[in-house]
């Protein structure tokens, strides 16, 4: 049996000590497959953004497990948690995070740069995956010369580039209006299905469900209700 793109079992963390201390997880248990979207939605101060945190392996879990693509990460110490990012993961924020400096193809190719990549190589690489997000025709310009969904795209383009099997999304249609926001969603959707990604995405934005083959909902640092949206 193929092990699920993501897997979390008892998950817990807190912040603060003492009296002050705060329990942002109180065990959660999440998988989700090669392919599939969820969507991970709840109150702010739900854990949502902290339970994304420690699946991006940038936050450690005070107790439990998480494995990407079948690898635990729990363990690893930080320069192997880098490598395993660089490796198996792509990140899509709500601000966009593109180098002012850099133009699109530039941005999207450091990914792979950073994974010692030769820049001939980056940059192709990095045009096709423009090319897959349908802005091939932008790859030269610089982020302030682009609108919003467009930096959006770019930004998708960026976390794709490497194949990873897991894409992390961090309210990516916040900042954008209805129409672009639905567009981004889309761009999402039929990427991370065409490589065979896992998609999660934590959104307070109910427009994004009916992208999602799962809405799975949080509160008080627990997963408290699922909803499966495939159609049997």
């Amino acid at each position: 049996m193929t092990a699920p793109a993501i897997a979390c079992r008892g998950v817990t963390r807190s912040f603060g000590k003492g009296e002050a201390r705060v329990a942002a997880l109180r065990g959660v248990d999440l998988d989700v497959n090669a392919g599939e979207i969820v969507l991970l939605s709840g109150p702010s101060g739900c854990g949502k953004t902290t339970l994304l945190s420690i699946i991006a392996t940038l936050l450690d879990a005070d107790d439990g497990e998480v494995a990407i693509a079948g690898e635990p990460t729990t363990m690893l110490p930080p320069p192997s948690r880098a490598a395993l990012r660089a490796r198996l993961i792509g990140f899509v924020f709500q601000s966009f995070n593109l180098l002012p400096a850099l133009d699109a193809r530039q941005n999207v190719s450091v990914p792979l740069l950073l994974a010692g990549s030769g820049r001939d190589a980056a940059e192709r690489r990095a045009g096709e995956a423009l090319a897959a997000v349908d802005l091939a025709d932008r790859a030269g310009h610089l982020p302030r010369q682009l609108s919003g969904g467009q930096q959006q795209r770019v930004a998708i383009a960026r976390a794709i580039v490497h194949r990873p099997a897991v894409l992390l999304c961090d309210e990516p249609t916040s900042a954008l209006d209805h129409d672009t926001g639905q567009q981004v969603m889309t761009v999402l959707r039929d990427q991370a299905r065409a490589q065979g990604a896992a998609l999660l995405v934590v959104s307070h934005d109910p427009r994004i469900e009916p992208f999602a083959d799962r809405v799975i909902r949080m509160e008080d640092g627990r997963v408290v209700t699922g909803q499966d949206r495939r159609v049997a």
